[in-house]
């Protein structure tokens, strides 16, 4: 071990120390959950990291204190072991997989949540007489998703988008009018682009992949299992929205820090509403024919964007409205979702 790693050991030792006792006050009342439940996760084999349980009640209401220390301490044991030669090191966002939720733990100690879809069929796109639908949205089509996937419980923050080292491109950074942190505001300004770079930079940077969703797993997730306008309903009368989603009349011209309106039947947050969010297909006509995880036409010149935003009208919020522009450009109205897909076990 070379001096500069040797410098850095009694850092490492404090972090550890500090994660002992934290276990050992929060161990449940028989005394007998060993300090790895404490850290909250799955294993991380290939970084060297023993098995991690998940977290018993007792210790839930620190969770994110526990988070960020198992975060700084990742940080130090990749200076030690880089600088000392040894094994790989490890990745400095960790993944931890909880009752059919994931949660990761970003480099700066700010969490990343996804929740699981279930597999199943629904019938995209909107009938001949939805109120303020568009011509694209037809024909129908029965529509399969045949695996499940963890989707983001919210669109990416500010915060999350800065916590991989970038700028933050975003024009609306003042602070929320209603009092909110402006970094829990939805990331926007960014292109089909740099939303590719940036899952691929967070998939380098933990185990597992990132991706923006098909077309059509954001309409089915979105639609939860309805099939009305919204998730929450027919909603005839525009203000009827208005509790639901950050849209036009509501939102004072600007962007809100994610998760203030209600959840959709599947606990996911402004699908409606908010900001726009890319998805990966290429934009194209939609097929009659009943199709199973369809990923658009093999080709384009635009990118499909779903859901509606701050700037928009409810009727072009509802689930079955789809949008598109060149890959390339940026939109103050337009962010993200991503999905997390786990490594494949060899």
């Amino acid at each position: 071990m070379n001096r500069r790693a040797k410098e850095r050991m009694p850092k490492l030792r404090q972090l550890y120390l500090s994660a002992c006792r934290f276990g050992r006050d929060r161990r449940t009342r028989d005394h007998s959950t060993p300090i790895s439940t404490a850290l909250v996760g799955t294993p991380v084999e290939r970084s060297g990291v023993s098995g991690l349980a998940s977290v018993p009640q007792s210790v839930l209401p620190r969770q994110s204190e526990l988070i960020q220390l198992f975060a700084k301490l990742i940080i130090v044991l990749n200076a030690a072991r880089g600088n000392a030669g040894g094994p790989a090191a490890f990745k400095d966002a960790q993944v931890q997989e909880v009752n059919n939720a994931v949660v990761v733990t970003l480099p700066d100690g700010s969490l990343m949540r996804f929740r699981k879809i279930e597999a199943g069929s629904f019938l995209q796109g909107s009938p001949a007489d939805e109120v303020g639908r568009d011509p694209d949205e037809s024909p129908q089509r029965e529509v399969t998703i045949s695996k499940s996937f963890y989707l983001g419980v919210t669109e990416v923050t500010q915060r999350q988008w800065i916590a991989l080292g970038g700028n933050n491109p975003s024009a609306f950074q003042q602070p929320d009018p209603t009092g909110g942190d402006p970094l829990e505001r939805p990331v926007e300004s960014v292109s089909w682009q740099e939303c590719l770079s940036y899952a691929k930079r967070l998939g380098e940077r933990c185990s597992g992949k990132f991706r923006l969703p098909t077309e059509a797993e954001w309409e089915y997730a979105c639609r939860a299992g309805t099939k009305t306008r919204f998730a929450y309903g027919e909603a005839p009368q525009r203000w009827m929205s208005y509790r639901h989603a950050w849209v036009n009349n509501n939102s004072e011209a600007t962007t809100h820090p994610v998760a203030q309106k209600p959840a959709n039947p599947w606990g996911i947050y402004d699908l409606h509403g908010s900001v726009w969010e890319w998805c990966s297909d290429y934009y194209g006509p939609y097929s009659a024919t009943p199709a199973a995880d369809p990923h658009g036409p093999i080709n384009g010149t635009s990118r499909v964007f779903r859901g509606g935003s701050w700037f928009d009208l409810p009727p072009s919020c509802r689930s079955a409205n789809r949008h598109r522009h060149a890959p390339n450009r940026r939109y103050t109205a337009i962010g993200l979702r991503l999905i997390y897909e786990a490594e494949e076990q060899p």
